[in-house]
């Protein structure tokens, strides 16, 4: 069983009953993605377990784009297991948040385009002033986006998490702050001054690079 101990939040494919552990994420939100991998129709199941509990979550079969959490694990060790039914079902895991041990996110500077590849980080500093983030995906890939930033949002988190060239809009609730079939979203005018902003490109392997431009607008 190929179990990965010191998983640093990079996509990793598990198959069944592996695991994936990232012993010290940080103590702030982060965003986990997974992903089923099957090349049949098979649905999977992914085991998420911290601090003395574990949930369980659905991984459904042929999915263009990954299933999103959003949470603090408050530093404590996080443990990723599918638990798939069928031995053909491997699942991606991905998580990503400010301070990942492992993780050197590229520089992003207000006011520069920065094309992000699936899988990349990048992070930067805002100014005070009132900000959009303009998105830009592949004219065909469905491109998921998380941004980490802000004040904390009465679910307790400051993620944000965005998809592009997606058909359809997500079930509901859903974890996804907005979602667009175009290729381009511009996020709400907001002012979160000084402050240190994230962003993770959460997309499939095989979809374009995402790019990123923060703009001052005010």
């Amino acid at each position: 069983m190929a179990n990965v101990p010191n998983w640093d939040g990079s996509p990793q494919q598990i198959n069944q009953y592996e695991n994936a552990t990232i012993p010290n994420p940080p103590n702030g939100s982060t965003v986990l993605g997974w992903q089923n991998n099957a090349t049949q129709n098979n649905d999977g199941s992914l085991m998420v377990g911290s601090q003395g509990a574990a949930n369980t979550y659905d991984a459904p079969a042929l999915a263009n784009a990954p299933s999103i959490l959003s949470y603090n694990w408050q530093a404590q060790q996080v443990v990723c297991t599918n638990m798939s039914a069928g031995p053909n079902t491997p699942i991606t895991v991905q998580m990503y948040g400010p301070g990942m041990p492992g993780i050197t996110p590229q520089t992003l500077t207000v006011g520069t385009a920065l094309s992000l590849a699936t899988g990349k980080v990048a992070q930067g500093q805002l100014t005070p002033n009132t900000t959009v983030i303009q998105l830009t995906a592949n004219a065909s890939d469905t491109t998921i986006v998380a941004i980490v930033g802000g004040p904390t949002k009465p679910d307790g988190t400051n993620a944000y998490v965005y998809g592009l060239n997606m058909a359809s809009p997500p079930p509901s609730p859903t974890p996804y702050t907005k979602t667009t079939s175009g290729n381009t979203m511009t996020t709400p005018a907001f002012n979160w001054g000084s402050s240190t902003i994230f962003v993770a490109n959460m997309s499939s392997a095989n979809a374009g690079a995402l790019t990123i431009r923060v703009m001052k607008v005010g």
